[in-house]
């Protein structure tokens, strides 16, 4: 089935991209060759433990304690970037080496969110 919507989209862009040499040539060169409104999907599976991102999960998940919460729109994902940015500093420099594997694998986690996040938005 992915191959189906392969297609659509690249029929779309050639679509795009003839109506743009007709009617606006100085934009078609000017504009990427695929569309623009395609991302990639990233999942970050984290335990959360911190209080301020549980409250955060707490209030996306719908109050459910050990549910899963997706974050997609722009003022979820701020909220996800602001709350990681505050625990990112405090788990990166120079703290390896008295710190658990658990809690370097957990710092390491959350700066792949905030690095995610910040390319999203």
């Amino acid at each position: 089935m992915d191959y189906l919507h392969k297609y659509y989209d690249d029929a779309a862009c050639v679509l795009r991209k003839m109506c743009l040499d007709a009617k606006a040539p100085h934009l078609s060169s000017a504009l990427p060759p695929t569309l623009p409104w395609k991302f990639n999907k990233h999942k970050v599976k984290l335990n959360v433990t911190y209080e301020k991102l549980l409250n955060l999960m707490l209030k996306y998940n719908g109050g459910k304690p050990r549910a899963e919460a997706k974050l997609k729109s722009a003022v979820q994902l701020q909220d996800l970037l602001d709350a990681t940015r505050m625990f990112v500093p405090r788990t990166r420099p120079g703290r390896e080496s008295d710190s658990d594997p658990e809690d370097l694998e957990h710092a390491e986690k959350l700066c792949q969110v905030k690095t995610v996040v910040e390319e999203v938005l």
